[in-house]
């Protein structure tokens, strides 16, 4: 205990400590040096979740959107609704779909397609089968009122 110098002023206390403070100053600032880092990749993840989120909402919409069209599609063919009217169909569930397609069909009615008659070749031949006649196709070409020689 012969080396004690007892401290008389301000500079000689502060000269005394200022090792023993940088290193508490030390151990307070280590935890938080990469402080900056994690706050740069806080912010790009933010960054990509929002992305994510508008990307998830989108193709949310385009799937909705999908099963609505298919749904008026289901309900128009079972309908017998024209194809036309199919997309015309309003609603926000099946049931309002197809109530929607019930008041379309009142009035409109179904536009059932129907193959139109036509003769067949045996009436033309006169129930020949294989080869067209001369009489048969001049008969065709009457038909078709561009004259037949």
């Amino acid at each position: 205990m012969a080396d004690f110098q007892p401290i008389n002023t301000q500079e000689e206390f502060d000269a005394a400590i200022a090792s023993r403070l940088s290193r508490e100053r030390e151990k307070a600032v280590r935890p938080y040096a990469d402080y900056d880092q994690i706050k740069n990749d806080l912010g790009t993840a933010q960054t990509t979740l929002a992305e994510r989120d508008a990307t998830i909402a989108d193709l949310t919409s385009q799937l909705q959107s999908t099963r609505t069209d298919l749904a008026k599609t289901r309900i128009a063919l079972q309908k017998e609704l024209p194809a036309e009217l199919a997309e015309r169909l309003h609603g926000e569930t099946e049931e309002e779909l197809r109530q929607d397609a019930d008041s379309l069909l009142k009035l409109f009615g179904s536009r059932k397609v129907s193959e139109p008659a036509r003769s067949t070749e045996k009436e033309r031949t006169g129930g020949k089968t294989g080869k067209f006649s001369t009489d048969s196709l001049r008969s065709v070409l009457d038909e078709m009122n561009l004259g037949g020689t």
